[in-house]
């Protein structure tokens, strides 16, 4: 979302506000300004950049399940190269009607402002997922091992008091060293395991 002080619980002043605000953005120009009817009465906004870590990624997907409900009439996804981050993508969104009257969709887009205000994770089961998986990644990274056995080290790290909050919003990092304990522990487990099967007296039927 764009860091714009606007009340968006109230839609007709958040309106008032963006309706034609891509007019005032410096050193642009909306190529898509002749592919919709009445440009002054749309806007534009951005969700996420080429660099956007897993909170920007997962609110973008959220709004995007919103967005996607609207058709191109009054909602456009847009991608727009950016000097410091590569690009930013985002939505051109029609603020009011034919007949002037705010449109469900920058509703929907006011709504989606007035959540992220109260909380700054729109889908906190899509962001955790996101967490773990980035934790995994960086597990098999760090530990050169394969994905099965990055989820054991994951469990067993948290089952033992290991650290495992984000890293700068990219997922657990363990150190190499949390990382070699966790397959102490674990391989030297399956062996025991094994060798108990191993050694295990056979049953014969009378």
């Amino acid at each position: 979302m764009q860091s714009q002080t606007i009340d968006w619980k109230n839609y007709e002043e958040a309106a008032k506000a963006m309706a034609g605000n891509w007019r005032k953005f410096e050193c642009f120009c909306w190529l898509g300004r002749n592919e919709v009817d009445e440009p002054e009465k749309w806007c534009i906004v951005y969700t996420s950049n080429r660099d956007s870590q897993l909170m920007g990624q997962s609110n973008a997907a959220a709004i995007a399940k919103v967005m996607d409900k609207f058709s191109d009439k009054f909602v456009r996804s847009e991608r727009h190269n950016h000097w410091a981050v590569g690009y930013v993508d985002g939505y051109s969104i029609r603020v009011y009607t034919r007949h002037d009257k705010v449109s469900a969709a920058f509703k929907a887009w006011c709504d989606i402002g007035a959540a992220l205000e109260n909380y700054c994770v729109l889908d906190e089961d899509d962001y955790s997922d996101r967490e773990y998986k980035a934790s995994i990644e960086n597990i098999m990274s760090e530990g050169h091992i394969e994905r099965d056995e990055a989820q054991a080290v994951y469990s067993w790290l948290g089952n033992n008091g290991h650290n495992l909050e984000s890293h700068d919003d990219q997922g657990a990092y363990p150190k190499e060293e949390e990382i070699e304990e966790a397959l102490m522990s674990i391989r030297g487990e399956d062996m025991a395991a094994d060798y108990k099967d191993d050694t295990a007296p056979l049953a014969f039927a009378e």
